[in-house]
């Protein structure tokens, strides 16, 4: 038996609202996060690119799944996952600094 007071329905009903508010929080910043991978993804003109970064950062597949699924070496795919990074950072680099 835990010290103190018991737990009520109540309690158990107040914390089960909390965490639903809190999940409802986290699913709406991990869409606005989805987004922002989305366009900084969808500024590159290479498909390969393209198609690899969504399937790593979004779909969450590890590179191994992605080469199967897209019909490459895993060792190719990592050289053009590497390839994509380097095109993300280089596209950062360009844009202007916003300090607000």
């Amino acid at each position: 038996m835990p010290k103190g007071n018991p737990v009520t329905t109540e309690d158990i009903l107040a914390d089960k609202c909390d965490l639903e508010k809190r999940i409802e929080r986290l699913n709406k910043k991990g869409e606005r996060i989805k987004n922002e991978i989305l366009t900084q993804i969808d500024m590159i003109d290479d498909p390969r690119y393209c198609e690899i970064l969504e399937a790593y950062f979004i779909d969450c597949l590890d590179m191994e799944d992605i080469a199967e699924e897209m019909g490459y070496g895993p060792r190719h795919v990592y050289k053009l996952y590497s390839k994509a990074i380097e095109r993300l950072v280089e596209f950062d680099s360009k844009r202007p600094v916003n300090w607000h």
